[in-house]
């Protein structure tokens, strides 16, 4: 027995020092992943809001350097970021990455590292583990959807002006006006600020919802649907739970969407909702329970923050209040900046 234990004993202890080295390895081959992975998405995210690479590169090193590979920090060069262009032609193809092309929408990150073995194995001191990730924003439709209540032709908090007619033109000051001026400049920043190409629909609505326009990327037929509304203008009670349901009918449109792009709802108001058999809150649940996110956007002392904070919270979006015309512009061009980023290799 002593000499079989003699014998046997340096051999187990080498297969157990080489299943720890393996799992070390191994470890350290996830390890990478996990940092590739975090630094691919963070400089994704910085892309998408500031659409500044000096800035993105900056986010990818800082997040890279926040994990340890082998319990040493990863470190990452420049020349292991690159950007590009992620394109997907149909929801069963892969994303495909090209580092050449122009007006970058996704961040790659490749890094190769050598780290210490935990024994020397076959005389060797180092091994090398390497990954590449890729992270980018991905094609959006976006149902705006917009309050065509008979409040929208107040100026400012005043009140409705002395004289107006239901069906005639906006009063010049009117929110309805300011609130078209920021619309505009929502699609503005996605015809020239991004470099993916979102369809818009139009959904506008007072005691009932209509789908305006269809999701499309003609976005000036938007703009001159909004602005026949300047001109025609016919005020009602506020359904705002009826203008989620007919944004999210118009994104789940087999017809005109995209299967592959991530569906958002952007509502705004300038009251409560005081019409319709459900509430905003059920119908966000709803269309939340369709993939379908949804920013809320209040406008003016009157609106019902707290409710529409509710909306937004049920939908997995943001909420944001703009209390002045200036303010309203502002939320909606970062809205329309705000890109959805995800992890594609």
């Amino acid at each position: 027995m002593a000499v079989m234990i003699a014998v046997t004993l340096p051999v187990l202890l080498a297969l157990a020092a080489f299943s720890i080295q393996f799992a070390y390895i191994d470890l350290g081959r996830v390890e990478l992943r996990v940092a590739t992975d975090a630094a691919a998405e963070a400089a994704a995210r910085v892309l998408s809001e500031t659409g500044d690479e000096a800035k993105a590169l900056a986010a990818a090193k800082a997040a890279a350097l926040r994990n340890k590979v082998a319990g040493v920090p990863a470190v990452l060069d420049d020349a292991d970021v690159d950007f590009g262009y992620v394109t997907q032609s149909n929801p069963d193809e892969k994303f495909t990455f090209d580092a050449n092309a122009p007006n970058s929408n996704a961040v790659r990150v490749s890094l190769e590292l050598e780290r210490s073995h935990l024994f020397q194995v076959l005389g060797r001191d180092l091994f090398t583990v390497s990954n590449s990730s890729v992270a980018g924003q991905i094609d959006r439709d976006v149902a705006l959807v917009l309050d065509r209540s008979g409040s929208m032709v107040y100026t400012n908090d005043d009140g409705t002006p002395s004289g107006w007619v239901n069906g005639q033109p906006t009063p010049p000051n009117s929110r309805w006006v300011k609130v078209a001026a920021a619309a505009s400049e929502f699609l503005s920043v996605l015809q020239n600020d991004t470099p993916m190409k979102e369809k818009v629909s139009l959904v506008t609505y007072n005691q009932a919802a209509y789908i305006d326009e269809d999701l499309t990327f003609t976005y000036s037929d938007i703009n001159d649907t909004i602005d026949y509304y300047s001109v025609n203008f016919v005020d009602g009670a506020t359904n705002i739970a009826d203008g989620i349901l007919k944004g999210q009918q118009s994104l789940l449109d087999t017809t005109t969407g995209r299967q592959w792009a991530a569906k958002s709802i952007v509502i705004m108001t300038d009251g409560n909702h005081n019409t319709g058999t459900i509430t905003p809150l059920q119908a966000a649940q709803t269309a939340a329970s369709q993939g379908i996110t949804i920013h809320t956007i209040t406008y003016g002392n009157q609106a019902n923050q707290a409710a529409m904070q509710e909306v937004a919270a049920a939908g997995g979006g943001q909420h944001w209040h703009a209390p002045n015309s200036g303010a309203l512009k502002q939320v909606f061009k970062e809205i329309a900046a705000n890109l959805p980023t995800m992890l594609m290799e």
